[in-house]
């Protein structure tokens, strides 16, 4: 495994690539600043981001060999058949899964479980307290990315198999945009509902838990849902 590991495929980037570069523009949504055309080689990745863990890189590896020509074969058809549908469901529950954002909401619980236990003893004498105070950032958890992936994709996979399926097209002149975290669940039955849990990570605007589908922007014209 390399030392640089994407938590975001480079294949996926590569569909909102600038012409026929291997750049991408960038912008970020907190503070909302563009901050111009950066190598796809450099963007959503993270030194050993996935623990030096080889299982999963093998994982992503074929994930990644399998899925990549399925994408580009349906965003240059914008169209696609029942055998690429259930190739897209498992890159949409793979994309959402294997991202930075993913990981880190999968530790609030046990870091939340962790920062109790850890209070309570020391509040009762029974740990000692660090210097300058107890803080819940404190606490980290390994394994998580490799958990997450190798537990969690088949049964989202398997749900998914229930949801409909469409290509959408950007108006003309119009662009689809993707992020660091490109895949967003929305739930019909949550409108104007505070989640307590959301993973659409879309605090700045008002989309959120509008319908229960999932949404992966596949190109900057077409984005399947």
């Amino acid at each position: 495994m390399g030392k640089r590991d994407h938590f975001v495929p480079q294949h996926y980037l590569r569909q909102f690539a600038v012409a026929e570069t291997d750049q991408v523009a960038i912008a970020t949504i907190n503070p909302r600043r563009y901050v111009g055309l950066g190598s796809i080689d450099r963007q959503c990745q993270k030194n050993f981001f996935y623990e030096k863990d080889e299982g999963l890189s093998d994982i992503l590896w074929r994930s990644e060999h399998d899925l990549a020509p399925v994408l580009l074969n349906v965003t240059k058809r914008m169209d696609f058949d029942s055998k690429q549908r259930v190739a897209l469901n498992l890159l949409a529950a793979v994309l959402h899964l294997r991202t930075k954002s993913a990981v880190e909401h999968a530790k609030i619980f046990p870091r939340r479980i962790a920062h109790e236990v850890i209070t309570h003893g020391i509040r009762t004498g029974r740990l000692p307290e660090p210097k300058g105070g107890w803080r819940e950032d404190m606490t980290d958890f390994a394994g998580v990315p490799g958990t997450l992936i190798k537990e969690g994709v088949i049964p989202c996979w398997m749900e998914m198999q229930t949801l409909e399926c469409k290509l959408l097209t950007a108006p003309s002149e119009n662009w689809f945009v993707t992020s660091d975290n490109p895949v967003a669940i929305l739930n019909q039955f949550c409108v104007g509902a505070h989640p307590v849990r959301s993973f659409a990570r879309m605090r700045e605007s008002k989309l959120r838990h509008a319908k229960r589908r999932l949404h992966v922007k596949c190109k900057r014209r077409r984005c399947r849902s």
